[in-house]
């Protein structure tokens, strides 16, 4: 049976039918799709959100473990014990940036000196990039900073692009455990 030979009166109840087909499709195509990435992108700005928050949150935090420990009469306080990730996390709170990578320690040995490298990652504008970076050179006083790395990434799904500043960090030790920073 062609669509051709159907009569008009046919044809008019078939193209309700074929309407209801057609907005099938076209949900099953496209809709659908842009309703799952919406919720998709809900999840991942609330996941940002968090994730943004954390060095606040890290900060209220070991306060009030410090009020729990006064009150209960033990003096340890704070949870954190590197002063360099304490240092950051501190600086990345005060100036907007996120410290988004914190490496452990990579020791070198060299005869009876002993090289200390630390790596740390935040991630911000540039401004408090540099904020960041002063404070850090000016304050911190258990090693010296060697080198800084600024390098852009880019994020496909939002299609922003992200400044990363990477510091290392280093101190020199001898063999009778005197710490110096490098020079």
């Amino acid at each position: 049976m062609s669509i051709l030979k159907l009569t008009y009166q046919k044809k008019v109840r078939l193209l309700p039918w074929m309407a209801v087909g057609v907005v099938i499709c076209i949900y099953l195509l496209a809709v659908s799709e842009t309703l799952r990435l919406r919720k998709e992108m809900q999840l991942l700005k609330h996941e940002a959100l968090i994730a943004g928050n954390n060095p606040k949150r890290l900060h209220q935090l070991v306060k009030r473990l410090d009020e729990v420990n006064n009150i209960s009469g033990d003096k340890t306080s704070g949870m954190v014990t590197d002063p360099l990730l304490e240092m950051s996390s501190k600086l990345a709170l005060e100036n907007g940036a996120i410290l988004s990578e914190y490496q452990p320690v990579h020791i070198f040995n060299y005869g009876n000196h002993q090289l200390e490298t630390r790596i740390v990652s935040f991630e911000a504008p540039f401004i408090p990039c540099l904020k960041v970076l002063f404070n850090l050179e000016k304050s911190y006083r258990h090693g010296k900073v060697v080198s800084v790395s600024y390098f852009t990434r880019t994020d496909f799904k939002t299609s922003k692009k992200h400044l990363n500043m990477q510091v290392l960090i280093q101190t020199i030790q001898n063999e009778n455990n005197d710490s110096k920073t490098s020079e």
